[in-house]
């Protein structure tokens, strides 16, 4: 069965997700999750792709992805092909890393966009931990103003649009679906 196309324009919204080969851990420690997020930066410098939220976990992960350049098959080929050479090597393997295909559904409501963040956010609940705090590897803590954020993170877009100004009105929206 042929594969269907990818909807894709100047700067379009998705949400891109991938997952490890049958469901295995892709993500293991905290220098994975470096080197991920350290391609993150590569793609969003090398194709000016911005991540408006994103959440590793250890055997998949979710971007919220705006693609300003049409070049989103660029992207994704260079961070996939990168993470996954990376962990053959690093984990001296010769199987497959990722599942199939990445997924990159198109963003194209506001409401979406809400609801696809939240999701993105709210991942690690239930699955990894009871506190959305304690997970390390999503933007949520970026959104929150607790770090600084990385180069290719962009919270103002969201923040502004959906005039989530205070932590608690944050909080509010991030965890209620």
């Amino acid at each position: 069965m042929a594969r269907s196309l990818r909807i894709e324009y100047a700067n379009s919204f998705h949400h891109v997700m991938s997952r490890g080969y049958l469901r295995q851990t892709i993500l293991k420690d905290s220098e994975d999750f470096e080197y991920f997020l350290s391609q993150l930066t590569r793609i969003y410098t090398k194709y000016g792709c911005i991540m408006h939220a994103y959440c590793l976990m250890n055997n998949h992960f979710h971007l919220l992805l705006q693609n300003p350049m049409k070049n989103l098959a660029k992207a994704m080929q260079l961070l996939l092909m990168s993470y996954a050479r990376y962990f053959i090597k690093k984990y001296k393997t010769r199987a497959k890393v990722f599942e199939t295909r990445y997924l990159s559904p198109l963003i194209d409501t506001e409401t979406y966009l809400t609801t696809v963040c939240r999701y993105i956010h709210q991942n690690p609940l239930g699955v990894i931990s009871d506190d959305i705090n304690d997970w390390e590897w999503s933007s949520y803590k970026y959104y929150l103003g607790l770090r600084d954020k990385p180069v290719f993170l962009e919270t103002k877009l969201l923040l502004n649009k959906f005039n989530m100004s205070t932590p608690n009105f944050l909080k509010q929206n991030f965890l209620s679906l």
